[in-house]
């Protein structure tokens, strides 16, 4: 894979985390009534959270790899999605909870690039004549 390649499937990785991050964030801000008790809150919506993924998965698919997409989108939408169910009588404005999904799905998805570059390596590595 050529560097610039790489670069566009970072970019399509991090637009589908973003993408997972604001619907875990909103997603059961909407749903979940602001009387329920914060525990079952915390999971309904940590279960909300990671059921948005399904739409992303599919928009992505083409793109990016499942795995790119889930394994830091779970993370990302149980996050998420517990913070947002959690957000009591519905006093957080949902621009907060945009920003606050956004900045989850932005530091979890660079954590799982570092992790996967120091697992094994950046895949595109530039050709030199030696190789070929």
């Amino acid at each position: 894979m050529q560097p610039d390649e790489l670069r566009l499937f970072r970019l399509y990785d991090y637009t589908a985390s973003i993408s997972i991050g604001i619907l875990a964030a909103i997603t059961p801000a909407l749903i979940l009534p602001a009387t329920l008790h914060h525990a079952i809150a915390m999971f309904l919506g940590m279960f909300i959270g990671m059921l948005v993924q399904i739409p992303v998965l599919v928009a992505f698919i083409r793109v990016s790899t499942s795995f790119d997409i889930l394994m830091p989108g779970m993370i990302i939408g149980m996050v998420a999605g517990m913070i947002s169910a959690m957000k009591g009588d519905g006093e957080i404005p949902f621009a907060s909870l945009t920003i606050t999904g956004v900045i989850i799905a932005v530091v979890v998805q660079f954590v799982f690039h570092i992790y996967d570059a120091k697992l094994h390596g950046e895949t595109a590595r530039p050709e030199s004549d030696d190789q070929r």
